[in-house]
């Protein structure tokens, strides 16, 4: 069944959940579903059956830790791709996406890469190949797509397609059987094995759970997430992402060299990841160490575990409600991203270094007003965005600045969004009073939540698989 809100022209309290309470806001975002909804009836000939919003994400603290075990603090957004959906008999997804005249059509009879096919293509196959290959069925499926996460921005604008579709199959075809993890698990191998991109799986995990998350990759097939109910609008803040004209859709390269050589650092004491050694035997054998690895492999192994104990902090601060302790830990982490971790911009071309230079600009202009404002490279780094933290009365003075400094579509208001990829359907059927992200799991995707303590007493919670019953 669909959302009311399309027939109907009433307060959504699904809209509301997702996109806030801003009057104009929602009705442009009524006006965005009803439009997504027209496309697939004008291309198919009939309602979709489903819609489904999956987010996109912020990574506020933690960058690049995940991959050797680390910790990372990261936050599902407002901006997210939608999709009209229905199931159909034919073996083969016909996927419209709003800006292409021509539908994706993937057929489900071969479910090996084709690396000659549109990425979309790549994509969708390989998620269904991750079904395929676990003993999942999988089936066809009819889809109208419109997407706000900006591509190639550091936003995970692959994940959020990734865990919309892995999120779609669960539920029409295989009874919502298969748990985060799992899903997680399959977009991950998608963009390992069709897109040849080593990720890790901060992003899926995040858009799958929604909120602000705190996670532990130590145990890198299970990881613990620990979700912060956590906003900056009540503090008086409000993030802010600049995209300054880098892109870093083709620095595949440049990422693989990161994780690379921090586990290069831990092979030289015999270990596989950073996480598995102390930074106190880092230095101890420096010497040895900058002639075996080199000094960025150095650098960026002391970002890895400064970087950790920063999360940590950020977290404790949050929780404490703190701001001004969590604003300094985010500049610092991304003066270690500038310093150590080196990813802010591709040394191939040094000539070019947007990134550097909206964060330089950043800088000054808080220094200027004498604010408490943080600022820092997003994502994965090298091109892309960067993130601010700003109170929310000084906002429209950073656009200004940005906006004359790198066009009139540089700068992007985010909000934070309890929501993981939801079916706005089951969103909406909710009802009063609200209810937590995690309760939404538990309906679409029989997710269940289990306490689980370390051994140090952190608050961490483990996603396991619930009874098919639940």
């Amino acid at each position: 069944m669909l959302p009311s809100f399309l027939h109907h022209d009433t307060p959504s309290r699904a809209l509301t959940l997702l996109y806030g309470d801003d009057p104009s806001q929602l009705s442009a975002q009524r006006a965005r579903y009803i439009s997504v909804v027209d496309h697939f009836v004008q291309r198919f000939g009939t309602e979709p059956t489903h819609i489904y919003s999956s987010p996109g994400r912020c990574e506020l603290g933690g960058n690049h830790t995940d991959h050797n075990g680390g910790l990372v603090l990261a936050t599902t957004i407002n901006l997210d791709v939608i999709a009209a959906v229905s199931p159909c008999e034919e073996q083969a997804f016909t996927v419209y996406s709003s800006g292409y005249e021509s539908p994706f059509h993937i057929s489900l009879a071969s479910l090996l890469p084709n690396h000659a096919e549109h990425q979309t293509c790549q994509l969708f196959r390989g998620v269904a190949a991750g079904f395929d290959a676990r003993g999942y069925r999988v089936g066809g499926l009819r889809v109208y797509l419109q997407s706000d996460v900006l591509f190639a921005s550091g936003l995970s604008s692959s994940a959020a397609l990734e865990i919309l579709l892995a999120t779609i199959m669960n539920d029409l075809y295989n009874h919502s059987s298969l748990d985060l993890r799992e899903l997680a698990a399959i977009g991950q191998e998608a963009e390992h094995i069709f897109w040849r991109k080593p990720v890790g799986l901060l992003d899926q995990l995040t858009i799958g759970t929604g909120g602000v998350v705190h996670m532990s990759f130590q145990e890198s097939e299970n990881p613990y997430i620990e979700p912060l109910s956590v906003e900056f609008e009540p503090h008086g803040y409000e993030l802010l992402l600049v995209n300054p004209g880098g892109d870093h859709a083709q620095l595949t390269a440049d990422y693989r060299q990161i994780p690379e050589e921090m586990m290069s650092v831990a092979k030289f004491f015999g270990r596989e990841r950073l996480i598995e050694i102390e930074e106190a035997d880092v230095i101890r054998r420096l010497p040895e160490l900058r002639r075996s690895v080199g000094d960025r492999a150095v650098l960026r192994s002391l970002h890895f575990f400064e970087e950790n104990h920063r999360v940590e902090r950020q977290v404790r601060s949050l929780l404490d409600g703190d701001m001004g302790e969590f604003l300094s830990l985010v500049r610092a982490s991304g003066s270690s991203s500038w310093r150590f971790l080196q990813n802010v911009f591709d040394p191939t071309y040094p000539d070019a270094q947007p990134l550097g230079v909206a964060l330089a600009l950043a800088e000054l202009q808080t220094n200027q007003l004498r604010l408490s404002s943080a600022y820092r490279i997003h994502g994965g780094g090298f091109g892309g965005t960067i993130l601010l933290i700003v109170p929310i009365s000084f906002v429209r003075l950073y656009e200004l600045e940005m906006s004359e400094a790198f066009g009139e579509q540089a700068c992007h208001r985010l909000r934070v969004r309890q929501f993981g990829c939801v079916d706005v359907s089951e969103l909406e059927r909710l009802g009063a009073p609200v209810v937590s992200s995690r309760s939404v799991l538990l309906r679409t995707s029989r997710c269940r939540i289990a306490s689980s303590l370390r051994p140090c007493g952190a608050r961490f919670i483990r996603w396991a698989r619930a009874p098919t019953a639940c």
